[in-house]
């Protein structure tokens, strides 16, 4: 997956939008989304251009190519392909772009091997090798800021903080966890629902328990598809809890037919909900956790905080800091033990060890920590 958000380096290029360029004049700019498409590809070029074309809003644009329409090979940057898992096990390479424009601009994102074959749209069978082979599919959206950004754009909540403290959501016996993305992370939580969740990776089957006493309001576990592809997006599995303090906790992504609890069922903090999985949009096996004051599909995000095993609650330190002895000892951790991943992504991390440990930052690495 590649992310630009307004801008990236591996971009052929990005402009302000002039109506002009495109031969609209002054007497049709009222109407102008009617003459403008919000994705075009060259014919003779081939190069694949976004084009937010409205006045006042940012637009969200997730691409996905596949088959004879893959990124082709150029001087800037080589697109390594990704992989997608369609219903019946088959495999697919494929590259997804996510990409936040601002409003008239456009973005030059790259040129493809061969103009796609057909429309890949949603309303196809995106399950098949057959209806994902086509070359291009596009999911298109109004992008909105979270609704309270005094919370959201916060870098250090602390214990004053007033925000709920939830247990660890997964078997802390099979540690440590990798958490490679945190709140407002640079990969896919820019969104308001989903700016405060937090993303834990772990092998496909690791138990997911309750992170507080509630009622489950909803189930979905009959989805099998996996990997990169944008229609993925809407192929997810889910547990949604409500619990007692009236906050929506959902887990997303776990394992088919893993699900132990029912509709309707008291559940208390530790208890077995269901086994991780990677079904729905998932580059890797990961569990996606994030808690809501509703359970309404637009309810956006919360912060939340993670108690520590001693009962001590994590602490979340600034974006964007240094991890060195001065980073380490603010959060109690001995430098010794870091243990550093190169990751391929510019994104926002934070990381946990079963409930021991919590860092947010914006740098090029992964890491873990064991303690």
């Amino acid at each position: 997956c590649y992310v630009a958000r307004f801008d990236a380096d591996w971009l052929v290029g990005s402009d302000v939008f002039d109506p002009e360029d495109f031969g609209i004049g002054c007497n049709e700019r009222d109407d102008i989304q009617e003459y403008i498409p919000d994705i075009s590809i060259d014919p003779e070029t081939k190069m694949l251009t976004v084009i937010n074309s409205k006045s006042s809003t940012y637009m969200s644009y997730t691409i996905s190519l596949t088959g004879r329409c893959l990124p082709a090979r150029n001087e800037k940057y080589n697109f390594v392909p990704g992989r997608t898992i369609v219903a019946d096990g088959q495999e697919l390479e494929c590259v997804t772009f996510l990409l936040l424009v601002r409003p008239m601009h456009i973005m030059d994102v790259c040129f493809v091997n061969e103009l796609p074959c057909g429309d890949a749209g949603i309303e196809d069978d995106n399950d098949s090798i057959a209806g994902k082979s086509k070359g291009l599919f596009s999911d298109i959206k109004e992008w909105t800021p979270h609704p309270n950004m005094d919370v959201a754009q916060k870098q250090n909540l602390t214990q004053n903080d007033d925000v709920n403290i939830y247990e660890f959501p997964l078997d802390p016996c099979r540690g440590p966890f990798l958490c490679s993305q945190g709140f407002g992370g640079h990969f896919t939580h820019f969104f308001a629902g989903t700016h405060h969740a937090v993303d834990f990776e772990c092998p496909v089957g690791t138990p997911v328990v309750a992170i507080g006493d509630g009622v489950v309001t909803n189930v979905r576990d009959v989805n099998v598809v996996t990997g990169i592809h944008g229609s993925n997006l809407f192929k997810w599995n889910s547990v949604t809890v409500k619990m007692h303090d009236g906050n929506y906790a959902e887990y997303v992504h776990i394992q088919r037919g893993s699900v132990c609890v029912e509709v309707g069922q008291a559940v208390s903090t530790g208890q077995l909900l269901c086994l991780s999985g990677s079904v729905g949009f998932s580059p890797r096996p990961h569990l996606h956790l994030q808690v809501t004051r509703d359970a309404t599909d637009s309810a956006p995000t919360i912060p939340f905080r993670i108690k520590r095993s001693s009962e001590h609650v994590m602490k979340l330190v600034p974006t964007n800091p240094k991890l060195d002895s001065s980073t380490l000892e603010l959060i109690n951790i001995p430098q010794t033990k870091v243990r550093h991943y190169r990751h391929h992504h510019d994104i926002d991390l934070c990381c946990c060890d079963a409930g021991n440990s919590f860092i947010s930052t914006n740098s090029n690495f992964d890491f873990s920590i064991h303690i």
